[in-house]
């Protein structure tokens, strides 16, 4: 079965809830509002289809970035469903994702949902100097 990448392509909140729950990764809000927000605010989203034929027929990974496009890219999620993790589902994304991106963006992933040594072989560098702060 092949793995085919789409460019901000709509997915509705019932299927990003069944990827988060397929990936067995706490959801980040269980608001229905707050989840197509996150969706439909996000200028770049990147997710990856199982392919049978011509069709894109099953969601298996997200990426979800917020960009300028030229000086920095923030990827707020990166899920890939644990059965297609071994077919480089996560490259894929991210090599999509540069697609998009000028040469020398840099882009930082703010999740854990996949093990640091996938982030490592994508070639990006662990940076401890992030400050957070929920909004009042």
């Amino acid at each position: 079965m092949a793995i085919i990448c789409q460019i901000n392509s709509p997915i509705s909140p019932e299927q990003y809830v069944q990827l988060v729950t397929k990936c067995q990764v706490e959801l980040p809000t269980p608001s229905h509002y707050l989840i197509k927000g996150m969706l439909d605010d996000t200028n770049l989203l990147v997710s990856a289809w199982s392919q049978e034929g011509n069709d894109a027929h099953e969601l298996v990974g997200i990426a979800r970035c917020n960009s300028d496009f030229s000086h920095s890219c923030r990827i707020a999620e990166l899920l890939v469903r644990p059965e297609f993790q071994s077919q480089d589902v996560a490259e894929l994304l991210i090599k999509t994702i540069e697609t998009q991106l000028t040469p020398s963006c840099l882009m930082m992933v703010m999740t854990k949902n996949l093990p640091d040594i996938t982030f490592k072989k994508l070639g990006f560098e662990n940076h401890n100097q992030t400050w957070v702060k929920l909004a009042d």
